[in-house]
């Protein structure tokens, strides 16, 4: 739902990525989530914040703090750690990282759950009955009985 209102506002290279580890404290923690960008046209510098994936695990992204650029070549490390991750491509990345929002990424995460999911298409279909059906009962001035 985020992403069509975004690519109906034409900001299609923004997207919001929830953290999962408490590897960037005290910059952000997990629970939060980034808004990125995947402008290509910035360039990336040391001290800059970028989401890339995983060489192990493509699905997996990793926001971490560029440590050093050596051509294409981009060495990260968590604010947390003291070890530098293995060497990041230009092809790895997925975008930088421009805002934090505390706690979002807990609802987002949640969204893409079977749970959340379905509550997100539902709840408001939920909503909008029950409004309906009050608002009908309202008009035909029904007596409402309790049980029990």
């Amino acid at each position: 739902m985020l992403a069509a209102g975004l690519s109906l506002l034409g900001l299609t290279h923004w997207r919001f990525v929830a953290v999962q580890t408490n590897s960037m404290v005290p910059t952000f923690n997990a629970g939060d989530a980034l808004l990125i960008t995947s402008d290509r046209t910035a360039t990336i510098q040391q001290g800059d914040i970028i989401t890339y994936r995983s060489q192990n695990d493509p699905q997996m992204t990793i926001s971490h703090r560029v440590v050093s650029v050596l051509g294409d070549s981009i060495i990260t490390a968590g604010d947390a750690q003291k070890i530098h991750d293995p060497s990041v491509s230009q092809s790895q990345i997925v975008g930088h990282a421009v805002a934090v929002a505390p706690r979002l990424g807990i609802i987002i995460t949640w969204l893409h759950t079977p749970y959340g999911l379905a509550a997100a298409l539902y709840g408001p279909a939920a909503i909008l009955c029950g409004t309906e059906l009050w608002r009908v009962r309202k008009q035909l001035q029904l007596p409402v009985y309790s049980i029990g």
